[in-house]
């Protein structure tokens, strides 16, 4: 059978979103797909090793064990580089543990994917409670707008990093991931590379995603990881601008200034100054 598609699942201590993402991805009425499982070195490997020998016998499933915490960037990159030396071929989908596909998400996504000079397809979100969080992506300087549309399929600026299907041509000329990044703002910059390249970014909203709201714990993660890397934006793409980055910086200190008072927890001011040079 021929694949089309290789579905990149990243788990770091995530077996249990894992698990309940190939739930839906075993009623996915598309079936030219296989399941690359890609664990980050997290004490949960024998539950991973357990999922994968489930559904190794469901649909075509593969393990790669890193053999420490590569990050978002550096752990999907494993993926595809398996995918490579093992002549795998077919499309690239990295999905988010916490997320769950509809039956049709792969079908639908897929088809857009394959008109003439897309090269990357997200699609709209909702929350566990089903209300919508976005359809698309504004990039206004630093800052991303969540937009909504009535549209079938609209341009977004940028791919979430939660659900973003590639196309294997770009990949193969301009690589995944930046692993400077680590974690945050690397799908911004491939976004930005495959634009480069003249490859159209879409959002179809023929089908939706559901997504977990991040705990707290990830959420100071994202403001250091965030302002880290916001200089690596800059210095990888000037367009972005200094006045624009201040901006951005100023907003971010709000940020961790509430949630500083929220949490009672210095850490989010640390990890913002801490976070001021980037190195």
């Amino acid at each position: 059978m021929t694949i089309k598609l290789n579905v990149l699942i990243l788990n770091w201590n995530s077996a249990n979103d894992v698990a309940g993402l190939l739930i839906s991805i075993a009623k996915s009425h598309f079936a030219d797909f296989r399941v690359i499982l890609i664990h980050n070195a997290t004490s949960d490997e024998p539950a991973i090793r357990g999922l994968y020998n489930k559904y190794k016998n469901i649909f075509e499933t593969h393990l790669v064990v890193n053999g420490s915490n590569l990050g978002y960037a550096g752990g999907n990159n494993a993926g595809y580089e398996y995918l490579k030396n093992n002549g795998l071929d077919g499309d690239v989908l990295i999905l988010n543990p916490d997320v769950r596909v509809s039956p049709t998400t792969f079908e639908k996504m897929h088809q857009v994917l394959m008109e003439q000079g897309v090269g990357g397809v997200m699609c709209g979100a909702l929350d566990q409670c089903g209300h919508s969080l976005y359809d698309y992506i504004n990039l206004v300087g630093f800052t991303s707008k969540y937009r909504h549309t009535d549209r079938d399929s609209v341009v977004t600026d940028y791919l979430a990093g939660s659900c973003m299907m590639l196309k294997r041509q770009p990949l193969e000329q301009i690589g995944l991931f930046d692993e400077n990044f680590f974690m945050y703002w690397e799908e911004v910059d491939l976004s930005l590379r495959m634009k480069r390249k003249g490859y159209k970014l879409l959002s179809t909203t023929k089908c939706k995603i559901t997504r977990a709201a991040n705990d707290n714990s990830r959420s100071l993660n994202a403001i250091k990881y965030s302002i880290r890397n916001s200089f690596l934006i800059r210095k990888k793409h000037p367009e972005f601008g200094l006045l624009a980055h201040y901006y951005y910086l100023l907003g971010m200190l709000i940020l961790a200034t509430a949630k500083t008072v929220k949490y009672k927890s210095l850490s989010y001011l640390s990890g913002y100054f801490e976070s001021l040079i980037y190195k």
